[in-house]
Formats: C-alpha cells, structure tokens, sequence
C-alpha cells in the first residue's frame, strides 16, 4: 500500500517522477515494534544532513514540521503526504506515512514525530536525480503556520510599554520572539476627537544601537493571518495588530519608535517612543 501512495504523490509533483531507483522501507506499524528496540532521536544539528543522506539516519528518530504541497493519498486509514520542511524556499522535501483518523489537506502546516526509515529516489523534470527522506510518523498533528514554521521561544508581556500624546495612545502589548522573526504586538486608542493617521509600514525598532526595520520580505505577510495594525484610525476608536520584525535579541531592551498625524492641521505630534524594557 506504501509503495502505490508514494508513487501516486510523487507522480503529482512537478519536480519529481516515477522513474524511481529507491523506495521506501516497509517497517510495520508502530504497534508492534519490539519493547526492546531503542528511541534514538537525532539532534537539530542533523537534520540538514538528514536531507542530504537519509540513509544514514535509517532506523532513528526526529521530529519535524512543514506544509504539505501535494494532495494527500490516502487508503483505508493510511495516509501519505510530501511536505517542505522549508517552505519559504520550497526546500528540504520529506515523506511522510501515518496511521490514523486524521484529516489532512493540501497547504496544511503539519508536525510529525516518527521514525527515518530511508530515501525515495527518483529523476526530476531535467533529468536530474532527487532524493526525498521517508519517515514513519508515530505521531501526526495539523498546526497553524504560526505553530509549525515560526514559533514562539521567548515571549515578555511589557508593564508600562506605552506612549501617549494629544489623546492618542499607542502600547506594546507583547512581544514574541521566534527562531526567525520577532512579532510585536501593538494597540492603538484614538480618545481625541479628530481622526488620526499612523505611519504602519514605517515603523521602525532601535535595540543595541542598531536600527531594524519590519521584515517585508516575511512569509508570515501571507501565511501567518496576523492580525494587521491599520494606518487610519477613527476618533474614539481602538485597534490591535502585529508587526513582523526580524530575529531580535530577545534579553535586551529596545525602542519602538512611531510617527503619526491628526487629521486637524492644528495639532502637532513629536515623534512617539516607546521603551520595552529587557526581561
């Protein structure tokens, strides 16, 4: 049954094909490995070797996440799915088999736990050879796109982060640090009487001397759903949203600094600065 959903999801894929000089391993399900057998999990250090030469990692186990590009196979309760560990750069492709009531579709993001056991090969469309690990997940479970490509490491909850002038408030609610981005939290409160206008998408970071600037070229602009800080805000009106910034220091302090207009010419507004103390 492996080898018919692995050929079936693979013929769907651009990049590779049926010409296949390898093939997964048919271990059974999980439930009867032997009590004996020995859980050894690789380290996160080996996992870009993992891809390189899966071979050499047969009969060990890892943990991974990424997003399934291709339509699951599915027969009985079995599923196959092809997933890019990386899915910014739609790189590092894996295999992966389960065994379970499971509902998985095209573009989820997902995170398996199982065991390595081999590498498909097969011929790309330029003649070239690919090579895609297989792993027998014990454990399969759909996350967001927060969830599985960038999550949380660190997170501080600022006291105090605020900033306020001529009825207009702006807060750092939170701050969350990830191993790619770092996403800040921000509230804006209009209790003037005059619409007020923020420069969103110039907002900027100052942290260690270093100025750092959002992260537009972020995947997360379209994948993570966040919620989106608006530039116009209405008088009497409040209004949340996240910004994406890089990678950041997560045990300094930084300012976010934030330039904004009233719509009544008659009101002037410096530069607001809001300091994030470390945690």
């Amino acid at each position: 049954m492996k080898k018919k959903i692995f050929a079936a999801i693979l013929a769907a894929t651009m990049a590779l094909s049926i010409t296949a000089c390898g093939g997964s391993s048919e271990s059974g399900d999980s439930s009867a490995k032997s009590e004996s057998e020995k859980v050894e999990y690789i380290e996160e250090s080996q996992i870009a070797d993992m891809f390189t030469n899966p071979n050499n990692f047969k009969g060990k186990y890892v943990k991974l996440s990424g997003q399934v590009f291709v339509d699951p196979e599915q027969d009985g309760d079995e599923i196959a799915l092809q997933v890019w560990h990386d899915p910014q750069n739609a790189e590092k492709n894996f295999i992966v088999y389960f065994k379970g009531d499971i509902t998985v579709k095209t573009n989820d993001y997902i995170e398996v736990d199982g065991k390595i056991t081999g590498e498909f090969k097969g011929e790309n469309a330029f003649g070239g050879e690919v090579t895609a690990p297989t792993i027998e997940a014990n454990t399969l479970e759909v996350k967001s796109y927060m969830e599985a490509v960038v999550p949380t490491i660190a997170e501080i909850t600022p006291e105090n982060a605020v900033s306020e002038q001529n009825g207009l408030s702006l807060k750092v609610d939170k701050v969350e640090f990830a191993e790619k981005e770092t996403r800040v939290y921000i509230t804006e409160t209009n209790a003037s009487s005059d619409n007020c206008s923020i420069s969103v998408y110039d907002i900027k970071i100052l942290q260690n001397g270093q100025q750092i600037n959002q992260d537009s070229s972020s995947m997360s602009a379209y994948e993570g759903n966040y919620a989106e800080l608006p530039y116009e805000l209405l008088a009497g009106a409040s209004a949340s949203g996240v910004l994406v910034f890089p990678a950041m220091d997560s045990s300094a302090s930084f300012q976010v600094h934030i330039e904004a207009y009233s719509d009544n010419w008659e009101i002037e507004f410096s530069p607001f600065v809001i300091d994030v103390p470390a945690q």
